[in-house]
């Protein structure tokens, strides 16, 4: 969706990324053109949503079941079927979803993608990228962060599961790669040693730089990032 059209520039923070420098107003309804996602203003504070525990279920068996779904999470997206055990991957509707715990036991929020090989995705378009529910808080993720081992950050949900499927201590932000908050770095940032893991896919990095920024900002000490 292009920038025009009739929006315009309004410093309304967005509830996904916490910024408002790519926030644009039309009819009453706020849109965040970082984060692509449309909300309305008057909620965009509200608490983050909860998924009950028998949807993501529901969902995950409904994955289980599907053998073209599991093949093409094995074969596209490197998982094994442990991980997706294990993090509760689910199918609804035909969209792949990826549920974000909330660190206590519960719920966050679904973010969701169709099932398209990335290698065959046209430039610029957003088709098969996991999507962000609108009115939902952006997180790390998984939640909870073991902060006891190296960490190493990652450029999405995807090298996140696959880095784990191998072994690592590995997170993403759930904003996208332009965004990791401050409040994050302070978390991340009690672990023995942070690595971050660039996307060989693309020819620029800014979200592993902004993650440096955010790390960097944090009080004098060891240098704790590569």
């Amino acid at each position: 969706m292009a920038a025009g059209s009739g929006w315009k520039r309004v410093p309304t923070q967005c509830p996904h990324c916490q910024e408002s420098d790519a926030t644009k107003e039309r009819g009453g309804i706020v849109r965040c053109f970082r984060c692509e996602i449309t909300f309305n203003p008057v909620v965009g504070d509200a608490a983050p949503s909860t998924v009950p525990e028998e949807r993501v279920e529901q969902a995950h068996r409904t994955l289980l079941g599907s053998k073209p779904m599991m093949e093409f999470l094995r074969a596209v997206r490197g998982l094994d079927d442990f991980t997706i055990r294990k993090y509760k991957l689910g199918l609804a509707a035909g969209r792949i979803e990826v549920p974000y715990p909330d660190g206590l036991g519960g719920w966050q929020f679904s973010k969701w993608c169709d099932p398209i090989d990335p290698a065959k995705r046209k430039p610029g378009s957003r088709e098969g990228k996991l999507q962000m529910p609108a009115g939902s808080r952006a997180s790390l993720y998984p939640l909870p962060v073991d902060v006891s081992r190296p960490v190493l950050l990652c450029a999405g949900e995807w090298d996140t599961l696959v880095a784990r499927r191998l072994g690592f201590n590995a997170y993403c932000s759930g904003a996208g790669e332009s965004v990791f908050r401050a409040d994050w770095a302070v978390q991340v940032a009690k672990a023995p040693t942070i690595t971050i893991a660039y996307d060989a896919d693309k020819g620029e990095i800014p979200g592993p730089l902004d993650i440096g920024v955010a790390l960097s900002r944090l009080s004098p000490g060891p240098d704790k990032s590569e």
